[in-house]
């Protein structure tokens, strides 16, 4: 469970970090100004900030667990997004709706965490899986322009469709490992 968790929150990372490396593709290939692309970049955690009580809500009524993987799900539809956008607007909003869905990480794995370990565990299980986003970031920032972009054909719409991808792949382990977890140590909630 924590190995999931971990893994969400890394393509949570992969997801926030993934533009950056990409602006000057981005703002050539749309003819964004760079203010044009600051609003694109801001979109996301404006969003992020208004959803995240209701999100904190749909979570206590989902559970952590339904919870995760829908924020997997959120977060690949707005990587996949990004690939189709064809100018300022579409690609403000795809970034936007990413902000839909990290709150239910931010808010969901630490309440899975609590959920599952207890005392020493607890802190242990928090410093592990909150690695994932720092790690995931590190990943997009270090690979997009080195690794991503040659061998995607200098195509920055298939590298933000892959990094969903990657997202989409999470979520599908994730939803394994939570049909599968162990008697005992889970209280659906």
């Amino acid at each position: 469970m924590l190995g999931g968790v971990w893994l969400i929150y890394c393509s949570f990372g992969v997801t926030v970090a993934s533009i950056a490396p990409l602006v000057p593709a981005i703002t050539r290939d749309l003819g964004l100004s760079f203010s044009a692309m600051g609003t694109v970049l801001g979109a996301w955690p404006f969003v992020y900030i208004g959803a995240s009580l209701p999100c904190g809500i749909l979570l206590d009524r989902i559970g952590p667990a339904k919870a995760l993987l829908l924020a997997a799900l959120v977060m690949a539809a707005s990587g996949a997004l990004r690939g189709l956008a064809d100018g300022h607007l579409g690609l403000v909003l795809a970034v936007a709706v990413f902000g839909l869905g990290g709150p239910m990480i931010s808010i969901g794995a630490p309440k899975l965490i609590a959920l599952l370990f207890e005392g020493r565990e607890r802190g242990t299980a928090m410093g592990i899986y909150i690695t994932g986003p720092g790690l995931g970031g590190v990943a997009a920032l270090s690979l997009t322009n080195s690794v991503m972009m040659p061998a995607l054909g200098g195509d920055w719409r298939l590298v933000v469709t892959a990094y969903a991808g990657f997202t989409i792949l999470a979520g599908l382990i994730w939803l394994l490992i939570s049909i599968h977890r162990r008697p005992g140590r889970w209280r659906p909630e």
